[in-house]
């Protein structure tokens, strides 16, 4: 089975999960606040300070039969943690080996199943969770 060149873990308090297949692309954007605004002879860009980070996970959970299964949560197991994690706003870790370690809400979680493929294709969305 293929090896993950690093890991990508998602936790909120003791709960952890580790993606057993990682997403051949994991984006995370940083970008700056920037107003715009117009004059007559012409537009103008004011930079601010650094806008919230937004990163998109997508990738499968392999069938709970599955060799490429690494973990001992359920596919079932993982969704409902993601869906509860959302629905209650909790403030999520994400830790990804070498790249990023910040605290994210999950916005948005969209689950696929493909007729005659039991891996169930999942796609987070979060945004970073920043104190005021």
């Amino acid at each position: 089975s293929m090896k993950n060149t690093r890991s990508i873990a998602l936790s909120y308090g003791s709960e952890r999960i580790v993606l057993d297949v990682n997403p051949k692309r994991l984006s995370v954007s940083y970008p700056q606040i920037v107003r715009k605004y117009s004059l007559m002879d012409g537009e103008y860009a004011e930079v601010g300070g650094q806008a919230l980070r937004t990163a998109n996970i997508e990738t499968f959970l392999p069938s709970d039969k599955s060799s490429m299964r690494r973990q001992a949560l359920s596919q079932q197991t993982v969704i409902s943690t993601f869906y509860d994690w959302k629905k209650n706003k909790r403030k999520v870790r994400m830790v990804v080996s070498g790249m990023e370690n910040g605290t994210y809400y999950i916005t948005n979680l969209t689950t696929t199943a493909v007729e005659g493929d039991e891996d169930i294709y999942i796609r987070l969305e979060l945004i970073e969770c920043r104190d005021i």
